[in-house]
């Protein structure tokens, strides 16, 4: 009677799956790392008064010992390369520094008061507007802001879309000081 003969796998082909899964274990791990510290690194930057040091946080802090800017103060914004003067009614304005994630070309900051912060609840994410740096002149590319040149960038001033919440009194206050940013946005000048 003739011998039968077993079939098996060889070894190496046992192996070979093992280094695969090993492999893609080892390149898995690899992407969280790396998206970790992408995000840790391109975390917003929240910057309150004249301070140049920031944190990275997703929401602004509420600071206390934010300080108060008086009428034809200087606010400087280091992060866009400028400054302006404020006028009376934009008493503790802190901003949050943004960069486009689809267009390298923009740099936004996104500004607040602790009036608005306290009037919304809290929430530190309620703009009284937007004023963006472009490497290039924002007409050329598309956008309808009206834009001016400062040094090598150019700068535009949006104000907010829509109201943070739901309130008359709140509506009001974010309007009035819109406009006061916008007066203060139209004295703007290069970082000094």
């Amino acid at each position: 009677m003739p011998k039968k003969s077993k079939v098996s796998r060889p070894k190496s082909l046992s192996r070979k799956w093992l280094y695969a899964v090993i492999l893609v274990i080892v390149i898995l791990a690899c992407a969280a790392v790396y998206m970790t510290s992408y995000y840790a690194s391109h975390n917003n930057a929240v910057v309150t008064g004249n301070s140049s040091s920031t944190q990275g946080t997703t929401q602004p802090p509420i600071d206390t010992n934010t300080q108060q800017p008086v009428d034809g103060q200087t606010f400087k914004i280091p992060e866009l390369g400028i400054q302006m003067t404020l006028p009376e009614g934009l008493e503790g304005l802190e901003y949050n520094v943004e960069t486009n994630s689809q267009d390298s070309r923009v740099l936004y900051a996104n500004f607040v008061t602790a009036d608005i912060i306290e009037k919304n609840g809290g929430d530190a994410r309620c703009s009284i507007g937007t004023i963006a740096r472009w490497t290039s002149n924002p007409g050329e590319l598309g956008s309808s802001a009206r834009a001016i040149s400062i040094g090598k960038y150019y700068y535009s001033y949006t104000s907010p879309q829509q109201p943070c919440i739901n309130t008359d009194a709140t509506d009001s206050m974010q309007q009035q000081q819109s406009s006061l940013l916008q007066k203060a946005f139209d004295t703007s000048g290069p970082l000094r």
